[in-house]
C-alpha cells in the first residue's frame, strides 16, 4: 500500500482506519484538526475558556458520529461544518451573544514591545467585541472567509450554502464591521 499523497487522502484514510476501530487514528486526526478547531472556537465564542470546552465537544461528537462520514465530502468540510454548527449552539445555549471581556489575543510568535503588544491587544478585543456582535448567519461565514482565510467554495459547503450567498453574507459583514469600529471610534 503506497503512502497517502495529499491531506484530503491522508483523512479519508485515517477514517477508514478509525472506522475499523483504530484508536492511533482518532488520535492523529485529533492532533491534525486540534489548533484548528480551537481557532474556530475561539473566534466564534470569543473567549479562551469557552474555546477550550468547545473544542472538546467537538472531538466527542466526531468520536461518537464518524460512523455517519460518507466521504462525499472532504474530511476537512464535514469537521469544519459540525464544529460551526457545535459553537454556534454553544453561544445560543449562554443565551447571549460570545463575550469578549475575558478574552486574550492569540499571541503572536517574537512581539517584544509592549506598547506595541498592548494596542495590538486593544485593536484586536475591538475587532473580536464587533465580530461577537454580528448575527451568526454573518459570524460564521465572516471568521472562515476572513479569519481563517478558507475559500469561498468551501465555506459554501461548510455551511451547505451557495458561493454566491456565502460573498453576499461577507459583503454584508465586512459593511457591518466597517459600521461598528467605526461607531467604537476605531476605523479600519
Amino acid at each position: 500500500m503506497t503512502a497517502p499523497r495529499n491531506p484530503t487522502d491522508q483523512d479519508e484514510t485515517l477514517v477508514r482506519a478509525c472506522l475499523r476501530g483504530e484508536p492511533e487514528a482518532f488520535h492523529s486526526l485529533f492532533e491534525r484538526y486540534r489548533e484548528p478547531v480551537y481557532r474556530l472556537a475561539y473566534r466564534i465564542t470569543g473567549s479562551a475558556d469557552e474555546a477550550e470546552d468547545a473544542t472538546q465537544e467537538i472531538f466527542v461528537h466526531l468520536f461518537e458520529r464518524i460512523g455517519s462520514f460518507r466521504f462525499e465530502s472532504a474530511f476537512s468540510t464535514w469537521l469544519y461544518r459540525m464544529a460551526v454548527r457545535q459553537c454556534l449552539n454553544r453561544c445560543r445555549r449562554h443565551h447571549e451573544p460570545a463575550s469578549l471581556d475575558e478574552a486574550e489575543a492569540i499571541p503572536s510568535a517574537g512581539e517584544d514591545d509592549p506598547v506595541d503588544l498592548c494596542l495590538r491587544r486593544e485593536r484586536e478585543e475591538h475587532a473580536l467585541r464587533a465580530v461577537a456582535g454580528l448575527p451568526e448567519s454573518l459570524k460564521s461565514v465572516f471568521v472562515l472567509v476572513g479569519v481563517e482565510r478558507m475559500p469561498y467554495a468551501e465555506v459554501a459547503a461548510i455551511l451547505d450554502l451557495s458561493v454566491e450567498a456565502v460573498r453576499m453574507r461577507m459583503s454584508r459583514a465586512r459593511k457591518e464591521l466597517s459600521a461598528r469600529l467605526i461607531r467604537e471610534g476605531m476605523a479600519p
